[in-house]
């Protein structure tokens, strides 16, 4: 069975949508994991997976079942913008098979999305994050947000969940992501000007009020555990206290930039070979060892991550797994 879905004609907007970004050919195996997951908690709002649709042209069954709107990136206009960061792009392709350069992309391909269907309140995942909550509960928690997502420092936001408000609210980032690669003289701009530095660097010239970051630590750890060092430098110019300066509109939530994921289930072997669970992650400020992990539920008995610190339960909403292996965390 071949079917793909191109529902351009669809002209109401819901309150919500989550969107998932599939550049290039080679489609990972978690990125199906982590869409019936969202689903799960989700049952009701559209999902879209932006894709070239022949990496996933045997997969017709599982987006039908899992109500799934694949949109075949050919048939999504591009933007004046998105054609010029084609243009000014500095990142090679030939890199880690066009990782880098898609982890970029992926936010003009958001970008030509939201302009094209004027989509409002998007929560925007990674293909190897898993979502535990609904988005119409999370909805109110990000009042006041034009952009969100978790940071691991302030030199490196993890865009592993992504708050989009709206077409507009990206409109600056677009033009500063542009305007970083046409700037950047350096060399390895994929370490340099990738996605989560060219966020990184529109937070600390825009602030809060354009992209605000979302608490990855509680303020209690602060108390009685130090910071620890990064092996990037520009991470260790940032206090502790950056996690979590947020965490007051999100009260005993936490958000996961990949170091919670890490320490679960362990670094992708590809990349980290033998670094599996128990890891600390390189660029972790914080130490997960300090933390117990369990299950609870939601008030609809579906299974959610908590952890504890001092005898304080924190719910976790997201997990960003490095390893590409989320199997054993579903909650489905």
């Amino acid at each position: 069975m071949k079917v793909w879905f191109c529902l351009f004609a669809v002209s109401w907007t819901f309150a919500q949508n989550i969107v998932f970004v599939h550049l290039g050919n080679s489609a990972p195996d978690c990125l199906f994991t982590v869409v019936k997951q969202a689903r799960y908690f989700n049952p009701t709002i559209p999902i879209y997976l932006l894709a070239d649709k022949q990496a996933f042209v045997n997969q017709a069954e599982f987006f039908v079942e899992n109500h799934v709107d694949c949109v075949d990136t050919a048939e999504i206009p591009f933007t004046e913008e998105h054609l010029n960061f084609l243009k000014v792009n500095r990142i090679a392709s030939s890199i880690s098979n066009g990782f880098w350069v898609y982890a970029s992309e992926r936010f003009f391909t958001l970008f030509d999305f939201l302009m094209f269907k004027e989509l409002k309140d998007v929560f925007h995942l990674e293909n190897d994050c898993m979502l535990y909550a609904e988005v119409s509960e999370l909805l109110p928690l990000f009042e006041t947000a034009q952009l969100a997502a978790p940071f691991q420092s302030r030199s490196g936001c993890i865009p592993c969940f992504v708050f989009i408000r709206n077409r507009e609210s990206m409109v600056p980032l677009i033009d500063h992501m542009i305007a970083e690669m046409v700037n950047y003289r350096g060399v390895r701009p994929h370490i340099y000007v990738n996605d989560m530095q060219t966020l990184a660097s529109f937070y600390k010239k825009f602030g809060a009020k354009s992209l605000l970051p979302l608490p990855t630590l509680m303020p209690e750890y602060g108390k009685y555990h130090s910071q620890r060092k990064s092996i990037f430098p520009q991470d260790n110019s940032t206090h502790l206290s950056f996690l979590w300066e947020y965490a007051e509109l999100f009260p005993e939530i936490l958000f996961d930039a990949a170091g919670l994921g890490i320490f679960l289930n362990g670094n992708d072997p590809r990349i980290s070979p033998g670094c599996g669970p128990g890891t600390v992650h390189s660029r972790c400020l914080f130490n997960p060892r300090f933390f117990t992990y369990w299950w609870g539920c939601d008030s609809q008995g579906r299974s959610i991550p908590y952890l504890s610190f001092k005898e304080k339960n924190y719910r976790i909403i997201n997990f960003h797994f490095h390893s590409k292996k989320p199997d054993d965390y579903t909650s489905y």
